[in-house]
C-alpha cells in the first residue's frame, strides 16, 4: 500500500509549534524584554492566578508536540483533523510568537490584539474539528491538545484584558468591573464548550477550574496585589478580596462540575451516534 505523502498542512502544523515554542523558550531567558512572571507581578490584578497556575504550559506543548509528531506520520498525515485545524492552529501560533514579543516590551493594547487572536484561531481549530467524524485516536493525538491550549487561552484573555485595564491606570471601580466581568465571560465560554459546542468537551473546563482555583489562591494573601510598589496601586478592601476569592472558587467548583456533565453528554452522545451506525449498517446488509 502507498504511503500517503505530507501535504502543505503537515508543514504548516510543524512551522507553526517549532515557532512558537522557541519564541516562548528564548522569552524565558529575558532576552527581549521583563519576564512573564516579572510582568505579572508588576501589573497584578484581581483576576492574575497564582504561579504554579503558569505550570500547564508543560503539559500544553507537550501535548502540542505530540499533535506535530503525529499528524507528521503515516497513518494521521491525511486526516481531515490535521488539514481542517491547520490554517486556525498557525494563526494561533503566529499571535502567540508576536504576543510573546509584545508583552515583553509592555505594548499592551498590541499584547491584547494578539491575545484575542490566538482565543480566535484556537477556537476555530477546535470548531472546524468538531465538524469532522474523528476517531478516539485522532482526538487524543490531533484534538485533545487544542482542547488544552484553549481552555488556558480562554483564562489568559481575561487576565490579559484585566492587565490592559491596570496599565491605563483604570480606577478602582473600573478594575474591580472588569475583573468581574472577565469571571463571567470564562465560565461562560465553559459553559459552551460544555454543552453548545460541536461535540461536548471537558477539557477546557477543567483547564478554566485551575485557572480559578489559582485565582482564589492568589488572592488568599494578595500580597503582590497589594504591593505599593506595583504598577497603579491600590489597597483592596478585604470584602472585596473576599468576595472576589469566592466567585472564584465557586465558579471552580461549578466547571469541574461542567466537565463531568460534559463527560457523560460526549459519551451518550457517541454511543447514540454507534447504535445508529450500526443499524444503518445492518439495514443496508439486509437489502437484496
Amino acid at each position: 500500500m502507498q504511503q500517503q505523502p505530507l501535504r502543505w498542512w503537515n508543514w504548516m502544523n510543524l512551522v507553526g509549534y517549532i515557532v512558537n515554542f522557541c519564541v516562548t523558550w528564548l522569552s524565558l531567558t529575558g532576552i527581549f524584554g521583563p519576564t512573564n512572571g516579572d510582568l505579572s507581578k508588576k501589573y497584578q490584578s484581581l483576576v492574575t492566578p497564582a504561579g504554579w497556575a503558569f505550570s500547564i504550559w508543560g503539559p500544553i506543548f507537550i501535548w502540542e508536540g505530540v499533535l506535530t509528531v503525529a499528524q507528521m506520520l503515516p497513518g494521521l498525515r491525511a486526516s481531515h483533523v490535521s488539514r481542517s485545524v491547520a490554517p486556525f492552529w498557525l494563526f494561533a501560533c503566529l499571535c502567540q510568537t508576536g504576543w510573546t514579543l509584545a508583552f515583553a516590551r509592555e505594548a499592551m493594547v498590541l499584547s491584547e490584539l494578539l491575545m484575542l487572536g490566538i482565543l480566535v484561531g484556537l477556537m476555530g481549530a477546535a470548531f472546524s474539528a468538531d465538524l469532522e467524524d474523528i476517531t478516539a485516536k485522532e482526538f487524543w493525538l490531533l484534538r485533545g491538545p487544542l482542547s488544552l491550549h484553549l481552555g488556558w487561552i480562554i483564562c489568559a484573555s481575561a487576565v490579559n484584558t484585566n492587565v490592559l485595564a491596570v496599565s491605563h491606570l483604570a480606577g478602582p471601580g473600573s478594575m474591580l468591573a472588569v475583573a468581574i466581568a472577565a469571571l463571567v465571560a470564562i465560565a461562560v465560554l465553559a459553559a459552551l464548550y460544555a454543552f453548545a459546542a460541536p461535540k461536548p468537551d471537558c477539557i477546557p473546563s477543567l483547564v478554566v477550574a485551575w485557572a480559578l482555583l489559582a485565582v482564589d489562591s492568589e488572592l488568599q494573601s494578595a500580597r503582590n496585589l497589594q504591593d505599593p510598589s506595583k504598577f497603579n496601586p491600590y489597597v483592596w478592601d478585604a470584602v472585596v478580596l473576599e468576595g472576589m476569592r469566592g466567585a472564584a472558587l465557586a465558579l471552580s467548583v461549578a466547571c469541574v462540575g461542567l466537565a463531568v456533565l460534559a463527560s457523560v453528554l460526549r459519551f451518550t452522545t457517541t454511543c447514540s451516534a454507534g447504535k445508529i451506525q450500526g443499524s444503518a449498517d445492518q439495514r443496508e446488509s439486509l437489502t437484496p
